[in-house]
């Protein structure tokens, strides 16, 4: 019961704001600082592509119960429509908040509908 009420709490934290922070807030720069929409797509496509690669890397280094699910090509073309999605909801709103919103709440159902919560209990104390 106790994991029930302090695992939505972690996962917002890591992977979702922690990650966001990383793949969009330093990976793409600001509308604000008036880059080129060419070199925001540029910025943007990178952000995708070591998003993706990021969870096989995880999986290999932080997360091995994971490493099937995250290797999964369906994994992590599911991944793929999150980060592009992800990236639009910041390219258009300037906020962080809104994709770690939908990246929570895309892992919090991963996690407590699909199978994903196995892999999450297996890496917590």
């Amino acid at each position: 019961m106790w994991v029930m009420i302090t695992l939505p709490i972690s996962l917002f934290f890591m992977p979702s704001l922690v990650e966001e922070m990383v793949f969009r807030g330093l990976l793409i720069p600001h509308k604000s600082r008036g880059v080129s929409k060419r070199f925001l797509l540029l910025y943007s496509l990178f952000s995708i592509v070591v998003f993706i690669a990021w969870h096989p890397i995880n999986a290999m280094t932080i997360n091995p119960p994971a490493y099937s699910i995250f290797t999964n090509p369906m994994f992590l073309g599911l991944a793929a429509l999150m980060a592009i999605a992800c990236t639009i909801t910041y390219l258009r709103t300037g906020s962080l908040w809104v994709p770690v919103a939908i990246h929570w709440l895309t892992v919090l159902a991963w996690v407590f509908l699909l199978s994903g919560r196995n892999c999450v209990l297996d890496i917590v104390p």
